[in-house]
């Protein structure tokens, strides 16, 4: 990895479709007057990778495809766009509060959960889609404007920065899937179908596994456990992302060196420390410094908010909402020379975090009931297919490579606290971020650090 350089593997989505269909429960059959008729052949969808020799690493692509910016040269469409990122984003900040502690590191990839979301609701009907359109603010929103903002973010790997999902929707042998779903998941959100053998669990947990290794270049090595995918599940919807981008501005790594970080806004601790001074945007919120690193091309940045006081995340979490991150970006303003002191880090979401209570609380509910749930536009089957939990997993890391040897041994600790004066950006304390794509405002990342070790 390049010096300087940010990198994001984010595994998410593991968003499980039940009920358990048993063998004899009448799924794959459609239910009418006193008994079941046998439906059509499911439509052909794409099958999952046969399983390569047992010592066979998956490859990487070796170019992500070319993907052509919708709202580059329209100008209409893209206040649109912008729009409907801001309404995703009330969603990301409300659902990263809830999963989130602000005494312990945490990151959450607010578009990976999102598009989650946005592949169940195209199989979704009547009040089921209704409250996924009222939490990701959605409602009245054309298709149109929805399938831009989805390939702005596919086009962003064609303006220097990485973006790549991998995944999809993958569904069991024999399941009568809708014909149309294939076609509004490829239209809306570029996404394919893909069948897998979900009779043999352990074996479609590796074709799935596999498959998302492979398109992630091997990134998302935590993404499905053994154990999480039973032999009676019928549908599994998994949505990794994976970003890199390397910084405008890089810092010298020759210049990384400890500096004093007051855990949790307490008691400082030595963490090796990236120095640089940069030509950025800089601004204040309260007492709260705000600094933007763009990455190579401008397409996307991280926007570094520190508070103003060692324990001040708690506070700044409290209040945190689309609006805040909104007042924080809209503070901005180009400054010649900014002094930047960055932590090295590498974060993780807890393993296994769940998603269906908070969603529940977000007003996503009846897409968790069984019997209630209207999954029909995927398939029509009895019992009815519902959403039987969500798993999101994400990984941050923020480093370069071969400095932190040399730096742990070169440095006496100093307990005197780091100045925020105009023009500085002294990570040394608990501090959130986020990166967003500059264009349209949506947040690919949030998350906060509270001990970077």
């Amino acid at each position: 990895m390049q010096a300087g350089s940010f990198r994001v593997a984010v595994s998410m989505g593991i968003l499980v479709l039940g009920v358990a269909c048993r063998e004899g429960s009448g799924c794959g059959s459609t239910s009418g007057g006193g008994g079941s008729t046998r439906v059509a052949k499911a439509p052909p969808v794409e099958q999952a990778a046969p399983r390569p020799a047992p010592h066979a690493s998956p490859q990487p692509e070796e170019t992500s495809p070319v993907v052509s910016d919708p709202i580059a040269d329209d100008a209409e469409l893209a206040r649109a766009v912008e729009s409907v990122a801001q309404g995703l984003n009330h969603f990301s900040v409300a659902l990263h509060r809830l999963v989130s502690d602000p005494h312990a590191n945490a990151v959450t990839s607010p578009w990976s959960i999102t598009r989650g979301l946005l592949m169940l609701r195209e199989g979704a009907r009547e009040r089921t889609r209704a409250e996924i359109d009222r939490a990701l603010h959605l409602t009245n929103v054309p298709e149109r404007v929805l399938g831009a903002l989805c390939k702005r973010t596919r086009a962003l790997s064609s303006q220097g920065v990485t973006l790549r999902h991998a995944g999809g929707l993958f569904v069991g042998e024999g399941l009568p899937v809708q014909p149309e779903l294939a076609t509004s998941l490829r239209e809306v959100l570029g996404e394919s179908l893909r069948t897998v053998p979900f009779h043999d669990a352990e074996r479609a947990r590796l074709e799935i596994h596999r498959l998302v290794e492979e398109q992630t270049g091997g990134r998302t090595r935590e993404l499905l456990p053994p154990g999480l995918v039973p032999s009676d599940t019928r549908m599994l919807l998994v949505d990794a992302l994976y970003f890199a981008g390397a910084w405008e501005n890089r810092f010298d790594r020759y210049r990384t060196t400890p500096r004093p970080f007051y855990v949790d806004g307490r008691a400082p601790v030595p963490v090796p420390t990236m120095h640089g001074e940069f030509p950025m945007r800089w601004g204040r919120v309260g007492s709260a410094v705000v600094g933007e690193l763009p990455y190579v091309g401008r397409a996307a940045a991280m926007v570094i908010v520190v508070p103003g006081t060692y324990a001040g995340l708690p506070d700044l979490f409290e209040g945190l909402n689309e609006a805040k991150l909104r007042r924080f970006v809209d503070a901005l303003r180009p400054r010649p020379e900014v002094r930047v002191r960055l932590p090295r880090f590498r974060i993780a979401s807890p393993s296994g975090l769940t998603l269906r209570d908070p969603m529940r609380r977000l007003g996503i509910r009846q897409l968790f009931e069984p019997g209630v749930a209207d999954l029909s536009g995927i398939a029509r089957v009895d019992p009815p297919l519902h959403l039987e939990n969500g798993y999101h997993r994400a990984v941050v890391e923020v480093n370069e490579e071969g400095t932190e040897a040399a730096a742990e041994t070169a440095y006496a600790l100093s307990a005197r606290p780091g100045r925020h004066d105009d023009d500085t950006l002294f990570a040394d304390r608990p501090f959130l971020f986020f990166v967003r794509d500059s264009r349209t405002g949506l947040v690919l990342l949030l998350g906060h650090v509270v001990d970077p070790r």
